[in-house]
């Protein structure tokens, strides 16, 4: 069967452009390679063998760690206190003074769902979770710490130091998302 000069042609010029696609592609190969391995030289970027240095790993780890580690410490303590609230016995909400009774449960619904969202949070830490961490757990303590001062008689001694010893312990959690937030230098 005869072949048409055109197509001849066509093959002929496709042949040239595989050829030269190939040449530059596998350039831009070896361009790579040797840019990763100057980066993994200086201790930046990847290794020649496609893993990242440790120096770039232990750190995100840690602070991976760290983050986790403040979320989850926060729903441990959101939900019990949560669930206790929503399931508050009368007389309990009678001897604290909780009036209507659907006001504690609605709060213990709250705090049961922000404990929820923390553990979820803690699946994919990013700077929007950990900002909603900080300033939830910084105005929770604004709210608490006055109250506990200021309680003066009102507040039987074992209360008031409860109120504070959360305070202090949504502070440290607090700063713990702070330090543990990546950075923006991180990225490129």
């Amino acid at each position: 069967m005869p072949v048409c000069p055109t197509r001849l042609v066509l093959r002929a010029r496709l042949a040239r452009l595989t050829t030269s696609c190939e040449v530059r592609f596998s350039g831009l190969s070896t361009a790579i390679t040797g840019i990763r391995a100057r980066l993994a030289e200086r201790g930046r970027g990847r290794r020649a063998d496609g893993a990242a240095p440790a120096s770039l790993i232990r750190p995100a780890r840690k602070l991976g760690l760290v983050l986790r580690v403040a979320f989850w410490l926060t729903a441990l303590l959101f939900i019990p206190l949560g669930l206790y609230l929503y399931f508050l016995p009368p007389d309990v909400a009678s001897l604290v003074g909780v009036s209507p009774l659907w006001l504690a449960r609605a709060a213990g619904a709250l705090v049961f769902a922000w404990g929820a969202f923390q553990v979820a949070a803690s699946f994919a830490p990013d700077r929007v979770k950990i900002g909603g961490l900080v300033g939830g757990h910084l105005l929770l303590v604004a709210a608490l710490v006055p109250a506990a001062l200021r309680g003066g008689d009102a507040l039987p001694a074992p209360v008031r130091t409860v109120l504070l010893v959360v305070a202090g312990v949504l502070t440290v959690l607090a700063v713990l998302g702070l330090l543990g937030a990546p950075s923006r230098r991180g990225r490129l």
